[in-house]
């Protein structure tokens, strides 16, 4: 078993069994910014950080992803909602 630190309240999580990564939201941060308020996506075996999505304002209590893990779709106590593509590295959000 492994276990990383993220200094940053964990929300929410998910496995994206399609690329074998896992996604997490992020609220209220311990020191380290980077995370604060941010979806993280993680890669499963080696638990390093992938990539960082930026947009919320506030914490993202909310997460959900599609079936086939190329959609999630976020929500904010800041109260937006935020419909990421997950499989796109050059166009990340979808407004």
């Amino acid at each position: 078993m492994r276990e990383v630190r993220t200094f940053s309240q964990i929300c929410n999580l998910a496995y994206l069994h399609e690329s074998d990564n896992i996604i997490t939201t992020h609220g209220f941060a311990d020191g380290d910014e980077s995370l604060h308020n941010k979806i993280a996506i993680w890669d499963s075996k080696t638990l390093k950080k992938k990539t960082i999505l930026s947009g919320h304002i506030q914490r993202v209590i909310y997460l959900t992803v599609n079936n086939n893990g190329r959609i999630a779709v976020t929500g904010s106590s800041d109260e937006t909602l935020r419909f990421w593509r997950l499989n796109n590295e050059k166009e990340r959000f979808e407004p």
